[in-house]
Order: C-alpha cells, then structure tokens, then sequence
C-alpha cells in the first residue's frame, strides 16, 4: 500500500476522490512551515497500481 498527502484549497477534490475511487479519506489540519498559513490535507490510502506512473 502507499499512503497519499494532498493539500488542496477547493473542497472539490475530495469529492473527485470519493466518487472516482470509491474509498474514503481522512482530513488533516496543517500549517506552512515557511509562512504558517493553515492548509488542509487529505490523506488517503491507495494501491500502488492506483498511482500513475
């Protein structure tokens, strides 16, 4: 298995996830190292076969 992070700024995303991999997902909060500013992550577990290459 592979463990995906994706930070995002449109909420969408995790509907793309959702519907097109039909798995679930987890929301992480998170701040920028550099500026500090807050971010969302999604983390999500995938096949490897899943990642393209």
């Amino acid at each position: 298995m592979k463990v995906v992070f994706t930070i995002y700024q449109k909420p969408k995303i995790s509907q793309l996830i959702d519907v097109s991999l039909n798995r679930g997902l987890t929301y992480l909060q998170a701040e920028g190292g550099y500026q500090h500013d807050q971010k969302q992550v999604i983390y999500l577990v995938v096949q490897p076969r899943e990642i393209p290459h």
